[in-house]
Parts: C-alpha cells; sequence; structure tokens
C-alpha cells in the first residue's frame, strides 16, 4: 500500500471585508460573542497533515470550518453519501443552517452558524464488509434557540449569508405540479405543462414562474424534465430571501424514484427576460 504524505499550511486572512447597504450585500452581526463559531471568521492559519492512499476505501475527511472565499454557493442536506457525490473541500467553507420556526400561524427561517463533519462510514451499495467508502455528513448547531426546529431546511455557505438572517416562508397548497396545475405566490404564478401518456408518465415537463420585472411581464421556463421515473419534481419552501419582491425557490428537481436532487433558484441574479436563476445544486443516489 502506497502512500504519500503531504504537509501543508493553510492561511485565510480576511481583510476588513466591508458590505454594502443594499439587500444582496447584509453587515454581519456586530453584537456577537467571540465564541468557538466566531474565531471561523479571524484569520486562520492550520496545519494539517493529508494521507492520500490510492489503494483504500477509507474516506480520508475531517471536520475543518473555513471562511467561503470561492465566491460560489454550495447547498448541502446532512446524511450519507456515496464518496463521489460530495467534495471534500467543501469542508473548508463556513456553513450555515437554516432552521425553520414559527410565530403564530407563520413559518419562517432563520441562519445559525453550524460546523460539519465528514465523516467516513461503511457504503452498502459498493463496499466490501469492513470497507468505509461512503461519508457521513453531520453537523453541530450551538444557537441553543429552542423554538426553531432541531433539522435544518438546508445547509448553505454563501457570500451573502450572515449569522440570523430571517426569511418567511411562502405558505404552499401544492409541493408539486404536474402539467396544467398551477399555484399563486404574491402576483407570479408557477405553472406546469407537459404531456401525460397512456401509461400516466409525464414527458415534456416544465415549470414556468409567470409575472412582472421591470414593468414587462415575463413567463420563465426554468425546469425542463424529458420525462418522470416514478417521481415528480417538488417545492421544499418558496420565500424571497433576496428582498426583491420575486419569490425564490429551494425544490427537489428529481427526475427519478431513486435520485434526489435539491435545488437552489434565485431571482436577483436571473437574466434581464428571466425571472429565476438556478445558484446552486447537488445530486445524490440511493443505489
Amino acid at each position: 500500500m502506497s502512500k504519500n504524505i503531504l504537509t501543508y499550511y493553510i492561511v485565510v486572512c480576511l481583510l476588513n471585508i466591508s458590505c454594502g447597504s443594499n439587500e444582496k450585500n447584509k453587515q454581519t452581526d456586530p453584537n456577537q460573542e467571540k465564541d468557538e463559531s466566531s474565531e471561523m471568521n479571524e484569520s486562520i492559519s492550520i496545519e494539517e497533515e493529508v494521507v492520500v492512499d490510492n489503494s483504500s476505501t477509507l474516506a480520508h475527511v475531517d471536520t475543518l470550518t473555513y471562511v467561503n472565499t470561492f465566491n460560489e454557493t454550495f447547498i448541502l442536506n446532512p446524511g450519507t453519501y456515496h464518496q463521489d457525490e460530495i467534495d471534500t473541500n467543501w469542508k473548508k467553507l463556513e456553513w450555515f443552517g437554516l432552521f425553520e420556526g414559527y410565530e403564530g400561524d407563520q413559518m419562517f427561517g432563520i441562519y445559525k452558524r453550524v460546523k460539519l463533519q465528514f465523516k467516513p462510514t461503511h457504503d452498502p451499495i459498493i463496499d466490501n464488509e469492513g470497507e468505509m467508502s461512503g461519508i457521513e455528513i453531520t453537523y453541530i448547531a450551538d444557537h441553543g434557540d429552542s423554538n426553531l426546529e432541531v433539522y435544518p431546511k438546508l445547509l448553505i455557505s454563501s457570500m451573502d449569508i450572515y449569522e440570523d438572517k430571517k426569511i418567511t416562508f411562502e405558505n404552499l397548497i401544492k409541493t408539486s405540479l404536474i402539467p396544467g396545475d398551477s399555484i399563486l405566490i404574491n402576483d407570479y404564478k408557477f405553472k406546469a405543462i407537459g404531456d401525460v401518456d397512456e401509461n400516466e408518465i409525464i414527458r415534456n415537463y416544465e415549470l414556468l414562474i409567470c409575472g412582472n420585472k421591470e414593468g414587462v411581464y415575463i413567463e420563465d421556463s426554468f425546469l425542463q424534465i424529458e420525462y418522470f421515473d416514478d417521481a415528480i419534481s417538488n417545492f421544499i419552501w418558496i420565500a424571497d430571501i433576496d428582498n426583491d419582491n420575486i419569490p425564490d425557490v429551494y425544490m427537489d428537481k428529481t427526475y427519478h424514484y431513486n435520485v434526489s436532487n435539491p435545488a437552489l433558484y434565485v431571482s436577483s441574479m436571473a437574466e434581464k427576460n428571466r425571472l429565476l436563476y438556478l445558484l446552486a445544486e447537488y445530486r445524490s443516489v440511493g443505489c
């Protein structure tokens, strides 16, 4: 068994990054106490020993937290994954959980800083007995708010997220739309079009959002699926997370019963003639 041991130093320095006052770049809460979680925002110097073993079935992962300097958005959910579904570089990012709470009958979400843990685990689909090529993702959240659900609705690493940022979830009368269905969220209609064959298989599926943007009416087909295999895409939540009065969408855009494909669509980054933009997604397979 050949092993190469690489030792490297990673230094991440944050140099007084000042966010503007617009809605897209909120200022981080300055009143946080300096504790273990807030230390993620300071300069970090870490020595890490990485063992590269080309013949091993053990996933070499650990728990590291860094500020997101990739200028990208990544999303995840806790769970167990095949090794090729997870980029272990994600462990270097700063992560937040979107935790659900209620004010009366109104459901809201609030971002709380979390630590992700990447642990090797047995993959029953791939591994032989004793092998651990899978990756289990868990999280540690120390927000201590008993009014919030324990399990986050989303794990996210993004430049635009900050502690205690709050969003309001829309009440959904339907979470999935078959061709001909529609729902109205504020002034925007979500509708599905497509064909249903004699075996009730949905083909040529499209999901559209329709409404006005800068005085112009737009019908934006933001999701297209050739056919569904005993599954259908569904909304997880809809909310205006970027405060531009156009609904944003977090959904599982799966086409197959054995595939999970969560995706986050936002309006503020959409092209002029579009209403939504696919900001981040990931895909995992059951077996």
